[in-house]
C-alpha cells in the first residue's frame, strides 16, 4: 500500500495525558526524520473509533493487553518511557520505512 503520509495514534489508559506525552516527545524527532504523518491522540476505550483511520498505533506496554484490536494492517509499537521521542520515533521509522517508504520526506 502506497502511502505519502502516515497516520499515528497515541493510545492512554483513560484520558489524553500520556498519549499527549507521547505524542508531543515524538514530533521533533519526527520532523527530524523526515517522516510525513498525522498524529492524533486518544484513550484506550475511544481506540476503536480511529481504527480505520490508524496506520500506526502506539500504547504504553502496561495498556497493551487492554486494546484488543486484531487488525493486520495496523502496525502496533509498544512504548516503555512515554518522554523518551527518540525510542519511540526510532520504532515508527522502522515500521515506515518497511511499510510506508512513500511518507519519507526526501
Amino acid at each position: 500500500m502506497s502511502k505519502e503520509k502516515v497516520n499515528l495514534l497515541f493510545v492512554c489508559g483513560f484520558g489524553v495525558g500520556s498519549s499527549l506525552m507521547m505524542k508531543m516527545s515524538v514530533e521533533p524527532v519526527l520532523e527530524r526524520y523526515g517522516i510525513n504523518c498525522e498524529m492524533q491522540v486518544t484513550a484506550a476505550g475511544e481506540a476503536n473509533g480511529y481504527l480505520d483511520w490508524a496506520d500506526i498505533v502506539g500504547v504504553n506496554e502496561m495498556l497493551g493487553d487492554v486494546l484488543n484490536i486484531d487488525d493486520k494492517n495496523i502496525e502496533f509499537i509498544s512504548v516503555k518511557n512515554l518522554t523518551d521521542g527518540e525510542a519511540i520515533s526510532k520504532q515508527v521509522l522502522e515500521i515506515v520505512e518497511k511499510k510506508f517508504p512513500e511518507a519519507l520526506i526526501k
